[in-house]
């Protein structure tokens, strides 16, 4: 999902409205990756996030474990290509 997505998502409500929100970034993967000391590509990074928003779990959420996994799984791919 790109900024302009969820722009474009939110403006379908009324501004008033409150609301929750998570927002991670390509720095948050890149200090992930770099936690692990693996280096991501660009496309692999929009990966990463992109599996994070398609698979996220509403009883987990994102957090730095569910980014990390899909990392993992990212690399996997990589090793695998």
């Amino acid at each position: 999902m790109t900024n302009g997505e969820v722009i474009q998502h939110l403006q379908s409500y009324r501004q008033d409205m409150p609301c929750a929100y998570s927002f991670w970034t390509p720095e948050d993967v890149r200090t992930a990756a770099h936690q692990k000391d693996v280096q991501l590509e660009d496309d692999e990074i929009k990966q990463v996030l992109s599996n994070v928003h398609e698979d996220q779990d509403c009883n987990t959420g994102i957090n730095w474990l569910v980014i990390e996994s899909a990392i993992d799984d990212v690399l996997a791919a990589r090793k695998e290509a």
